[in-house]
């Protein structure tokens, strides 16, 4: 098995699981991949996320972060403060070798003198297309025609330091088609147009490095019915290779005279069935560069944001989907795994069989009752043991008789973990008391139902919903229940980041966002943590004194962090329960690792 190349950070999971292979660790690739670790998030990883993983022997941890650690220094990944670092290490000093020193000056007096050079060039082409122009006013167009700025004699520049187009507006000819407009660029050579109208290739020397964005422009313009993209223009601008998409995506679209804001269009690196969305601050040709290492045929691929739907509106179509291929004729499962008993100050629903415990302590002998309830589901046959709460951030329509129906807002409490899955018990107020199901009325029978749910649905917190709702501070709207107002408020009420036991990374919002509700708005600069990545989106807590939260678009979330840690490492929902796949309520698709007791979700 051929061991990964490339940049560690653009590692696919199969890169991972073969990096795996050659560290001896073989038995953890498929842990790895139903974790959905690439290898951004393995340079990430410390010893407390390794342990929610199941990798429970010491040695294996200690390897994996051995190995963790040689990848960053091999591939020049800072070694952040806390991250871990094998014994006896010594950071690299800080004073270079005279030698480092001699080379370090003589490629800046390099730089310098290039870019002096460039800015002679710049003036040269000025200066000759006021000739031109100075030549052709007074009659005597044929005194001035060298491309100057094309001279053999010129220093070549660095690869790091390209030409870029820059745009010039485009007028209609007279017979009603499109022609460049000043005439100074009809005197150009043609070698320096690298885009016409006839789509001639750009200039290999000048434009070569541009050219997947360039493709990637006029792919987008074409599959939207442009035939022809307009020309890119003569007159160029000096950009680099490494410059970031924020400032690479808006001379893109002006070279095709694309006049709608930049902020309208995101771009992508493709690659057969493997997607990256680029973020603004991200370099999308260095990208490009470090997937074709070991995916040859990744392209850059532009869209437009209305294209990039939000993962609820893609859940409720899924939703619908799903129901529509049942047969009508199937038997509904209980009422227990898909019913959400009724909130607090909602009226009640004669025949609703399901009720909060808060509800049914407000009955005859219902406190004496609650003593005697029996447990059905998953978690009835696991010990107890610490418990946390949950708040559902995703919807999930249930496969299987022991899985819950899941709705956005729905809250849990958290008995037991497996690799990817929770058992959960239903607490629809919110309160950490849970919900009961009626099993006889007359005798005062309850149960308590528990179920399984998919962890990516889920935000983990130590400390149930309610404690953190605000008070009312106006009415409800006339046109919202009492059921509808309180969903909503499950939704979005702000949840301190110091309760928050799910795993996460920290983030810089790029740009001025807010939700089409209203229920989120973020300013550029404001610090996220990011929980869940789902379809090109980041469900995201605000770092501040109001921590508001919801999905963001992944475009605008900077993937420069901090390290992957949750903010409660001393609690741990779950510890010491374990599972083995005899279980009666096991799923079938759960495969628990080596001694894991639980598992962090994907």
């Amino acid at each position: 098995m051929a061991a990964p190349v490339g940049d560690v950070r653009q590692w696919p999971q199969g890169a991972v699981s073969n990096w795996l292979h050659q560290c001896g660790l073989e038995q953890y690739a498929q842990l790895f991949v139903d974790n959905d670790i690439d290898g951004e998030a393995l340079v990430l990883m410390d010893d407390a996320v390794l342990r929610d993983l199941g990798i429970t022997s010491i040695g294996h941890r200690v390897t994996l972060l051995s190995e963790i650690h040689r990848l960053k220094e091999a591939n020049g990944i800072p070694i952040e403060p806390g991250d871990w670092i094998p014994q006896g290490y010594e950071a690299p000093t800080t004073q270079p070798a005279p030698w480092k020193r001699d080379e370090h000056e003589q490629e800046e007096r390099i730089r310098m003198l290039e870019n002096r050079v460039a800015q002679m060039s710049t003036s040269l082409l000025r200066l000759h297309e006021d000739l031109v122009a100075l030549a052709r006013a007074t009659g005597r167009g044929d005194v001035v025609h060298t491309a100057v700025w094309q001279d053999p004699s010129l220093p070549s520049q660095r690869h790091s330091q390209v030409p870029f187009p820059d745009p010039v507006p485009m007028t209609a000819a007279p017979t009603g088609g499109v022609s460049a407009t000043p005439a100074s660029t009809l005197a150009s050579p043609v070698s320096s147009r690298p885009w016409t109208a006839e789509r001639s290739t750009p200039s290999p020397r000048t434009h070569e490095p541009f050219a997947p964005l360039l493709d990637a422009v006029s792919s987008y313009l074409r599959a939207r019915g442009v035939a022809d993209p307009p020309s890119v223009v003569v007159r160029e601008h000096h950009g680099h290779v490494d410059d970031s998409c924020s400032i690479l995506l808006p001379y893109a679209l002006q070279c095709f005279h694309v006049r709608e804001d930049w902020h309208q269009f995101v771009l992508f690196v493709v690659a057969g069935t493997t997607e990256r969305c680029i973020s603004y601050d991200e370099k999308p040709l260095l990208l490009l560069h470090r997937m074709r290492e070991t995916m040859p045929e990744a392209v850059l691929q532009l869209r437009s944001v209305c294209e990039l739907e939000s993962p609820m509106i893609i859940s409720q179509r899924k939703l619908v989907a799903k129901r529509k291929e049942r047969s009508l004729s199937e038997p509904l499962k209980h009422e227990a795994m898909r019913l959400r008993a009724m909130p607090p100050d909602a009226p009640s629903q004669p025949g609703l069989r399901v009720c909060t415990v808060q509800a049914w302590l407000s009955t005859p002998h219902g406190a004496e009752s609650l003593g005697t309830a029996h447990t059905v589901g998953p978690a009835a046959d696991l010990p107890r043991g610490p418990v946390s709460y949950a708040v559902a951030i995703y919807p999930y329509e249930s496969e299987r008789e022991d899985e819950f129906d899941v709705h956005v807002g729905d809250t849990f409490i958290v008995l037991s973990k497996a690799k990817g899955w929770w058992a959960l018990r239903r607490d629809s107020a919110a309160d950490g008391r849970g919900d009961v199901w009626i099993a006889d009325a007359a005798h005062g029978t309850v149960e308590v139902w528990t179920g399984w749910v998919p962890a990516g649905c889920l935000l983990e917190t130590t400390r149930p919903l309610v404690d953190f709702m605000p008070p009312l501070q106006s009415p409800r709207p006339a046109t919202e229940s009492m059921l509808e107002y309180w969903y909503r408020m499950m939704m979005e009420v702000p949840i301190p980041l110091a309760v928050v036991v799910s795993t996460s990374t920290m983030a810089t919002v790029l740009m001025d966002y807010e939700t089409p509700d209203h229920s989120l708005q973020v300013r550029t600069g404001d610090r996220v943590r990011v929980f869940k990545r789902y379809n090109f989106w980041s469900y995201c807590i605000l770092d501040g004194l109001r921590p508001v939260r919801g999905w963001l678009p992944s475009w605008i979330v900077s993937r420069r962090g901090g390290p992957m840690t949750p903010h409660n490492r001393s609690f741990s929902a779950g510890d010491g329960m374990a599972r083995t796949t005899t279980s009666k309520w096991l799923p079938a698709r759960v495969q628990m690792a080596p001694g894991t007791s639980h598992s962090i979700g994907p």
